[in-house]
Formats: structure tokens, C-alpha cells, sequence
């Protein structure tokens, strides 16, 4: 599973999960500049005590987002494409 991930991803799996630790939103644009795979726990901004899961390829070039409250109240994601647009954060329904 690591290798496949590692191959899909462009990433070494030992990264994808590794704790970041916590990241201080002034704004929460701010959550755009985050690139760098891995868990980042969120503080300020709206989006506090939040957690944010990134995947990225090539850092920035591509790049997924999942952010959920510690709570498993919500879960949404949203794509940075390769021309640096961001989409909207969209609703994951497990339902």
C-alpha cells in the first residue's frame, strides 16, 4: 500500500501522515499556503481547534485538503489545481 500510495502521490508514505503539529492561521486565507503533506491541528481564524490533512505533488504544484473538527462534525476538501487556482471547499458525505 506505501509504495503504491508513494507512486499515485509522489510523496514518500512515511510523510503523508506525519504530524505536523500546529499551525497559526491569522486569516484564514492562510490555509492556502499550506503545501507541505502531512496533519497540521489548526489554531485562529474560524477554523480553530480543526484538523487539515494535506497531499501534495511536487509541494503546491497539485494539492488536496481535508479539514474536519475533532468532533467528526463535518468533513470537506477542495483541490489546488497546476494553475494555482483554488476550488471550493466541498462536503464529504459518509452517508
Amino acid at each position: 500500500m506505501g509504495l503504491v500510495l508513494e507512486g499515485l502521490l509522489g510523496v514518500s508514505s512515511s510523510t503523508i501522515f506525519k504530524g505536523k503539529g500546529y499551525i497559526q492561521l491569522e486569516t484564514e486565507d492562510d490555509i492556502d499556503k499550506v503545501y507541505e503533506p502531512g496533519v497540521y491541528a489548526i489554531k485562529g481564524t474560524s477554523y480553530n481547534d480543526q484538523t487539515l490533512l494535506v497531499f501534495s505533488h511536487n509541494l503546491g504544484q497539485s494539492t488536496v485538503q481535508f479539514r474536519t473538527n475533532n468532533y467528526g462534525g463535518f468533513l470537506v476538501f477542495r483541490i489546488k489545481w497546476w494553475n494555482g487556482a483554488w476550488g471550493t471547499w466541498k462536503t464529504v458525505s459518509l452517508t
